[in-house]
């Protein structure tokens, strides 16, 4: 597929504008703009629309990526755990060792976490999402915003190296996802 056909791939399943223009300014080819992307979020969505990856799959890597932010939480409330042992049932769940509805109470203990805290509230949110994405209707909303709280648990170039690594993480996760 070359670029002007991946640029209208992305438009047809409803990617974000400025994900679009950024593959358009690339000029790449599929594999080379995943290879070059630094958008972790955008890779999560687009993982998240790509049949060949399982929500198991998906899910480990979004916990990942959530795990990033984590010692923000922990700084702030190093007593709860909730947040850390979300990312640990999301990390046993893409291995098959931990079930659906294990995922779901752990989701819903970190989203509790979340709305207990303030500050440090994007990390318990990233574990939230990350876990939320294996049962959601809209895996792919959840995918991004697994990996967008991650990146928000800081500041502004904190982010953008939180992206930076969420997309090196996806691409570990998934080296092959649009070659061919």
């Amino acid at each position: 597929m070359d670029n002007k056909s991946f640029v209208t791939h992305l438009k047809k399943i409803k990617a974000c504008e400025e994900a679009v223009e950024w593959v358009k300014s690339h000029g790449g080819t599929p594999a080379e703009c995943w290879n070059d992307c630094e958008r972790g979020d955008w890779m999560a969505w687009l993982a998240a629309k790509t049949k060949s990856i399982t929500r198991r799959q998906l899910v480990g890597a979004l916990a990942d990526c959530a795990a990033l932010s984590l010692k923000y939480y922990e700084a702030e409330y190093p007593d709860d755990k909730r947040v850390r042992e979300c990312i640990n049932t999301c990390r046993r769940y893409a291995k098959g060792e931990a079930t659906d509805e294990e995922l779901k109470e752990a989701a819903y203990a970190a989203y509790a976490a979340a709305y207990a805290a303030n500050a440090a509230a994007n990390a318990a949110y990233a574990a939230y999402a990350a876990a939320n994405a294996a049962y959601a209707a809209n895996a792919a909303a959840y995918a991004a915003h697994a990996a967008a709280y991650a990146a928000y648990a800081a500041n502004a170039a904190a982010r953008i190296k939180t992206l930076k690594r969420c997309a090196n993480i996806f691409r570990k996760h998934f080296p092959d996802l649009l070659k061919g």
